[in-house]
């Protein structure tokens, strides 16, 4: 990995999200276009090992909070890419790619980068610099 203890990685945070006072989500990174790396940070005050870290090579531009989003999962987060990637975060994280988002995806239509998301009545709405919108 590029970014190792030895490297004078000093990332910031881009994103944050609060879930409750013994939840929160954030994602540090440094913005280098041509080689991204996120890393999604999670704490959760209900265990014994409160940490957890999911490192993406790419950049991380939105997190929303998923409450009572899917009773069927465990995902506390929805965490946006500026290609289009949604990783949803818990026990289990898992990811879907948004087709035709992002810039530089296979797939991408060149409507631009993807930077925002939320969650609006248990939908999950998605926006980009070129005015698109997904749910």
């Amino acid at each position: 990995m590029k970014y190792s203890s030895n490297n004078n990685w000093k990332p910031k945070v881009q994103n944050a999200t609060v879930l409750d006072k013994h939840r929160f989500c954030i994602s540090i990174g440094v913005l280098e276009y041509d080689d991204p790396f996120s890393a999604i940070i999670v704490y959760d005050g209900n265990f014994e090992q409160p940490w957890s870290r999911i490192d993406v090579k790419r950049e991380i531009t939105a997190i929303t909070p998923l409450r009572d989003f899917d009773a069927q999962t465990d995902h506390a987060y929805a965490v946006l890419s500026n290609e289009g990637d949604v990783y949803f975060v818990g026990a289990q994280t898992v990811s879907e790619k948004i087709d035709g988002a992002g810039i530089y995806s296979p797939d991408a239509k060149g409507l631009g980068a993807m930077n925002g998301i939320a969650n609006i009545g248990n939908k999950l709405m998605a926006v980009g610099s070129g005015g698109q919108v997904y749910h």
